[in-house]
């Protein structure tokens, strides 16, 4: 009952909403809480799971038994994290560039009720994709100089203050537009983020982003790279975020941003019959 970590799958109305059919996500609470009946709205079952300190496996930075770590601390901006789940492992490109598909979601989203809203708080969940290997400069303070990759489209971290519905919450610690601006300079007040979905049908979140892409050129084929995933809740333990990681779209390609055909029109040359 307390996994992190675990395999998804989708169907229905879900499928259609998140865009995604299967895969590997990450939470701060527990796996087997994050499905919810279809047609039930999110807040009539709120996601939290405070793990108090000292439970066998938690990453955190507070309380009497921390797990302190370098990369945590830099994700965190040196906050108080909690409930960390961590995914890493090693790859070898056969081309020169990488990349991921994956949605970000949370309970401190607005719940469209008024009970729950950490949106330009302090109170700010966040994801990190850090890459590191040959020719990866991060200037970031991470371990072996790795990048942090998990970006919106105008260059922002990802978390619960560069990415929302555009309303300012009423909890966590003095919320503030100026707090969701520092997190993204294009955040405007009143209008959702270009990168923020809502809720998706069957899942517990108040709120989900759209598909966003990690993407990493000038990588060396035949390199050995390391990959580290990072999901935390920020400054308390409860009301749990997670990250859905697409099943197969971890790949590397030769070069050029990951696209997707829509449409296109053949004509037959006369020329060529």
């Amino acid at each position: 009952s307390r996994y992190q970590v675990g395999y998804f799958s989708t169907a229905g109305t879900t499928a259609t909403q998140m865009g995604l059919s299967s895969g590997v996500l990450l939470t701060t609470g527990h796996t087997s809480e994050l499905p919810l009946t279809l047609g039930v709205d999110p807040r009539a079952s709120q996601y939290t799971r405070n793990y108090v300190s000292c439970t066998t496996g938690e990453v955190r930075k507070g309380g009497t038994c921390p797990n302190v770590q370098n990369d945590l601390n830099v994700l965190s901006g040196g906050g108080t994290y909690y409930n960390t789940a961590i995914l890493e492992f090693d790859f070898v490109p056969v081309l020169g560039s990488v990349s991921f598909r994956y949605i970000f979601g949370s309970e401190e989203y607005s719940d469209n009720s008024g009970l729950i809203n950490y949106q330009c708080s302090d109170y700010s969940d966040r994801f990190g994709f850090l890459l590191s290997g040959p020719g990866i400069s991060g200037g970031q303070g991470y371990t072996n100089d790795a990048k942090n990759i998990a970006r919106l489209s105008n260059g922002s971290i990802v978390s619960i203050n560069s990415v929302n519905n555009g309303v300012v919450g009423s909890s966590g610690g003095g919320p503030s537009a100026a707090k969701c601006l520092a997190a993204n300079a294009a955040w405007v007040n009143g209008s959702p983020t270009a990168d923020y979905l809502g809720t998706i049908d069957g899942t517990q979140m108040n709120g989900n982003t759209r598909i966003l892409t990690a993407y990493q050129n000038g990588l060396t084929p035949g390199q050995t790279y390391h990959i580290k995933l990072i999901i935390m809740d920020l400054s308390d333990g409860g009301y749990e975020s997670v990250v859905y990681l697409e099943g197969g779209s971890f790949t590397t390609s030769s070069s050029g941003l990951p696209v997707e055909l829509t449409d296109f029109t053949g004509e037959c040359s006369s020329e060529n019959g």
